[in-house]
């Protein structure tokens, strides 16, 4: 539903504000891959772990995501080599390897053992959103606006996610449209965070554009350090173990080598 609403609004604006909308065929991959990668397919995976894996675990995760672009960016040559970037996408691994070596006992959603099955669908969640990172910046029209790449990417998030839907008719839920009664807060929590989402992800788009991934990737600082603050307060049967918080330090670490070198773009310039 949020993919639908994102696409009606998006569609409202880019008629109020007179844009086209590209659909050459090269326009057309880069909405279906950044769709797949950055909505369709990494939502799902993460909407199913988030009740396997520890909300401070999957933030730490989620800080992943900068190195991994860096590791992409190398790949398809948009990102810079250094020793200090390669030193923080090792403290990445690092940090990985220490939740899953000596963490994994209260690294479970409600401070139960971790499952490596949903560990390791975090980990493809974080690859995905890292490649969308380098797709964006790669293949993302020069002249397009980032709210107009988004709408191609709701648009065919929800063309893509009609059969997911279609199979969880057990747990089938209708669009939110009841502003009164009991239903008064989700419906208007469903909307704020759809808001919400279209004016952050047109951001971070923007920023993928103009920074680089590698740059875009440092709001993992405030998604890891609000995640881990956020899950503590709500879910209060989970517990910071030494194992977890000394990830998050090599994590943040590693998101601080990674970042792209401020002064020598400057010079650059």
């Amino acid at each position: 539903w949020q993919a639908l609403v994102s696409t009606v609004l998006l569609s409202l604006w880019m008629v109020a504000q007179r844009r086209s909308f590209p659909l050459d065929r090269r326009t057309l991959v880069f909405y279906v891959i950044m769709a797949l990668t950055g909505t369709a397919a990494p939502q799902v995976l993460s909407l199913a772990a988030s009740d396997q894996i520890a909300v401070a675990v999957r933030s730490i995760m989620f800080a992943l995501i900068p190195m991994i672009s860096l590791g992409f960016g190398l790949l398809f040559r948009i990102e810079t080599v250094s020793g200090r970037r390669l030193l923080g996408l090792l403290l990445g691994f690092i940090a990985i390897g220490i939740i899953a070596l000596f963490g994994s006992d209260n690294a479970g959603f409600g401070g139960k053992e971790l499952s490596f099955l949903w560990f390791g669908a975090m980990l493809l969640v974080v690859a995905l959103y890292a490649f969308e990172n380098n797709w964006v910046k790669l293949m993302m029209p020069g002249d397009m606006n980032p709210f107009v790449a988004l709408l191609g990417a709701n648009l065919f998030s929800v063309f893509l996610l009609i059969p997911v839907m279609l199979a969880q008719t057990d747990t089938w839920i209708g669009l939110p449209l009841a502003f009164d009664g009991i239903h008064a807060r989700p419906t208007f929590m469903f909307w704020l965070v759809t808001a919400i989402q279209i004016i952050a992800y047109g951001g971070f788009v923007f920023c993928i554009d103009k920074g680089g991934p590698a740059f875009a990737g440092q709001v993992s600082y405030i998604v890891t350090a609000s995640g881990v603050l956020w899950g503590l307060i709500i879910f209060q049967q989970e517990r910071l173990t030494p194992a977890i918080v000394i990830a998050l330090i090599v994590v943040l670490g590693g998101i601080a080598l990674v970042n792209p070198n401020r002064q020598g773009a400057a010079d650059k310039t």
